[in-house]
């Protein structure tokens, strides 16, 4: 008797395809109306308050020495790319931005 197919990765990646296209549009529509640095400060340091506020809230550790420098390179390079993704949707079309980046 076959076993049934998981399907949740298939779920997870369908609903996460979605949530960048959508990410996408409402970036697109936005830079339209904003400057850049205004949507990389909504988009990242606004965000990030909240959350590190509520990190600290509920009693959250900072990592040790040895782990705090990959999380800092990681971050940069997260928000590196995506101030080229807003900087792409400013001056090109959708699916050209998304194309090229």
């Amino acid at each position: 008797m076959p076993q049934p197919s998981n399907l949740r990765p298939t779920l997870f990646m369908l609903v996460s395809t979605f949530s960048l296209s959508l990410n996408g549009l409402m970036g697109k529509l936005l830079s339209e109306s904003f400057a850049t640095e205004t949507l990389g400060f909504l988009r990242f340091f606004l965000p990030a308050a909240i959350m590190l506020g509520l990190l600290r809230i509920s009693g959250w550790a900072l990592p040790d020495k040895t782990s705090s420098r990959p999380i800092v390179i990681r971050a940069l390079c997260v928000v590196g790319s995506q101030i080229c993704f807003l900087i792409a949707l400013r001056h090109l079309t959708l699916v050209e931005s998304v194309v090229a980046i």
